[in-house]
């Protein structure tokens, strides 16, 4: 029997299908293989690096400072006896037996941060021991430069008996502060009878003072 060829032009484009598809699988055998194209990195924010901080103590403010320290006069038993008498109406045994005045000289700071000049007389026992401060708010005298509390004169004007009164304290085993409001001795202020805020500043300034003064003085 004899068999049947194709015809030409078939067989032709069997052929040509067959040469595509082995050049189609080829060209992706060898695209397989040839390096990939590595895509770029996206542009990424440059990493914040907090400096880690440095903790530096703070300074504390200055509110007040000594610009003066001066003995006025020293007391015996007898002048103690004598303002005991004079403040209270008799004597009674105290726990010191002399006694010295000082003059201390100081500033705070006033509301608009200028610095206020301050006067106090300070009663310190003379007799070897530790006492405690006590810082007297007396009250008020009038408001002149003239009328402030440390310049009372008992031969004059008992204002308050004041000298007598600390001296009395100081004998009881205290050292004893009695300074002049804010504003006397100060042209450009008005003594600040009772404002509170006022009179911390002095009171809180004479102990502030004290301490200040305690390294270099031998009271």
């Amino acid at each position: 029997m004899k068999s049947k060829r194709l015809p030409t032009q078939l067989r032709l484009l069997i052929l040509s299908v067959a040469v595509c598809i082995l050049a189609i699988d080829t060209l992706g055998y060898y695209s397989n293989r040839a390096p990939k194209e590595v895509p770029p990195a996206p542009n990424l924010p440059a990493t914040q690096i907090t400096p880690t901080p440095v903790l530096v103590p703070s300074v504390p403010e200055v509110l007040s400072r000594v610009t003066n320290f001066t003995l006025l006069r020293t007391m015996d038993q007898s002048r103690i006896e004598a303002a005991q008498t004079s403040f209270v109406g008799g004597t009674f045994p105290t726990l010191v037996s002399k006694i010295s005045i000082y003059q201390l000289q100081y500033e705070i700071r006033g509301k608009n941060g200028t610095w206020i000049p301050v006067t106090a007389k300070v009663y310190v026992p003379q007799d070897t021991g530790s006492y405690p401060v006590f810082v007297f708010g007396s009250g008020t005298t009038g408001i002149a430069d003239k009328c402030a509390p440390s310049l009372e004169n008992m031969a004059i004007e008992n204002l308050g008996n004041y000298d007598n009164q600390m001296i009395d304290q100081t004998a009881e085993g205290f050292i004893s502060v009695f300074p002049d409001y804010e504003g006397f001795n100060t042209s450009s202020e008005t003594q600040a009878y009772f404002v509170s805020e006022s009179e911390s500043k002095v009171l809180l300034g004479a102990i502030r003072s004290l301490i200040e003064l305690q390294p270099t003085t031998p009271t």
